[in-house]
């Protein structure tokens, strides 16, 4: 949910450029400067970066040349040469490029630079992880190896470093048959990879380390994530407000995850304040709203509904806030004004799938089954518990008991201890006449705790059982 209202930390696929592609990613850059390359100069450098060179441990090295070059790959070569040309230079020749911007030399630096980095990151001495990357990705004849990754380790390295691998680039990933799949981004790779000195790390500043902690979040490593932010916190001046800001509110996503709602309400919080000092009216918006969620976790949903009107306040037509606040204010028992939100939504955008799935359920809850059906089906594909719950409400109130016990029961078999979908059930066992299964439905769903009904949801099921209890007592 805080990543709908924060933004995940998104990966670009880009895709493998074709050799005029590449010419164009290496001459383009130059247009509008005093440099320019010599004639065919571009052109070499792009054979370079196509032209791999196989090395079987037997001897009788030969070359493999690919059709297309890797962007990253063709970025590292032209950034090293940019970088170590010598002031001044404005004609690039075939002298330089073999001078200043040998690819083998390039790719190598840049393999041990990354080892060194991934090494530091995770605590692996580099000869180690050297060595590991080598013979696990690197076949005696000279060629790709791949390696899969297991419940939590891959080719006996901590799957974590594997990932790391993949997001510096030196590794790319492929499924098969449900497993993940390692091998090295490139052929162009494989001699650079194998010829790898040791290099110190690369140097970090408090940009670098954020950088590196947003990657880590993304990678699942909370642990390494909360590190980087606590450096880039460290490295970075005191009057630097936004770097404070951002580090603050990834811990607040950390916090999160580990599930301390009461911490990451404090840690976005302080970035909230720290971006209003900064005039940022978007930035302390998104900080209010994930206030806001780690309120409703917290039970405090009248509060929850406070800050998240404030963001909106800030925000007016951002459909995501827009779409939370709605569902605030159903579990605050306001379900009538969480549908007339959902419905400003989706009178912008009718197909807005989140929305639509929320004012069905809510719908579904209040008892306007159709309207909740008409929602619903058009949301049909994979739906979550909560949704195949309330659609089982609907259908049962609708009169059809065998698909509401389909979906009822198909929900409860994905989130046997959700309260929501205890509360449900409990509702469509009544309407089937088995009030025995409703009255323990919903005990359950009001002792649940993974998650919780709120507080008006919960007192409707205890009222829902004391009338159970009451029409045993009279008969």
């Amino acid at each position: 949910m805080i990543a709908k209202i924060l933004g995940p930390g998104a990966r670009q696929y880009v895709k493998p450029l074709n050799r005029q592609e590449a010419i164009e990613a290496v001459t383009g850059p130059v247009r509008g400067t005093t440099r320019v390359y010599d004639e065919g100069v571009a052109e070499a450098l792009v054979t370079d970066l196509q032209t791999s060179r196989i090395l079987p441990s037997g001897g009788g090295e030969h070359y493999v040349a690919c059709d297309y070059v890797e962007p990253f790959l063709l970025q590292v070569a032209c950034a090293r040469l940019w970088d170590l040309l010598p002031p001044g230079t404005s004609l690039i020749t075939r002298r330089e490029v073999h001078r200043y911007g040998d690819v083998d030399a390039a790719l190598a630096s840049y393999c041990g630079r990354t080892i060194a980095a991934v090494a530091e990151d995770h605590e692996v001495p580099v000869t180690r992880l050297r060595t590991w990357l080598q013979r696990t990705f690197i076949t005696e004849l000279g060629t790709r190896n791949d390696a899969y990754e297991g419940a939590t380790h891959t080719a006996g390295m901590p799957n974590a470093v594997a990932r790391a691998f993949e997001d510096w680039h030196l590794l790319a990933t492929e499924r098969r048959k449900g497993a993940r799949w390692y091998e090295l981004l490139s052929d162009r790779l494989i001699e650079p990879a194998g010829q790898a000195a040791d290099e110190a790390p690369p140097p970090t500043g408090s940009a670098e380390y954020l950088r590196a902690a947003g990657r880590a979040l993304v990678l699942g490593d909370l642990d390494l994530a909360e590190r980087y932010a606590r450096e880039a916190v460290r490295a970075s001046p005191d009057t630097d407000l936004r770097m404070r800001a951002e580090a603050d509110s990834l811990l607040g996503n950390l916090a999160y995850e580990r599930e301390k709602p009461k911490d990451a309400e404090e840690l976005y919080r302080e970035a909230a304040n720290l971006y209003e000092a900064l005039r940022d009216n978007d930035a302390v918006a998104r900080q209010l709203a994930a206030v806001g969620q780690t309120l409703i976790i917290q039970g405090e949903l009248i509060a929850a509904v406070s800050q998240l009107r404030s963001a909106l306040d800030r925000m007016p037509n951002d459909r995501v806030l827009q779409t939370e606040l709605a569902m605030a204010l159903w579990q605050l028992g306001e379900g009538r004004g969480a549908v007339a939100v959902l419905t400003t939504v989706l009178e912008r955008d009718g197909g807005d799938v989140t929305a639509l799935r929320a004012r069905g359920e809510v719908l579904a809850d209040l008892g306007e089954a159709r309207a909740a059906m008409l929602d619903l089906d058009r949301v049909a594909a994979h739906p979550p518990p909560t949704t195949l719950a309330a659609r089982g409400l609907a259908h049962a109130e609708l009169g059809d008991l065998v698909q509401a016990r389909r979906e009822i029961e198909e929900a409860l078999e994905v989130t046997p201890r959700r309260g929501l979908v205890l509360w449900y059930a409990a509702r469509v066992s009544w309407l089937d006449g088995d009030k025995a299964r409703a009255w323990e439905r919903a005990s359950r769903a009001i002792e649940a705790v993974d998650p919780p009904l709120s507080s008006p949801q919960r007192e409707a099921a205890r009222q829902f059982v004391r009338g159970l209890k009451s029409e045993e007592q009279s008969t």
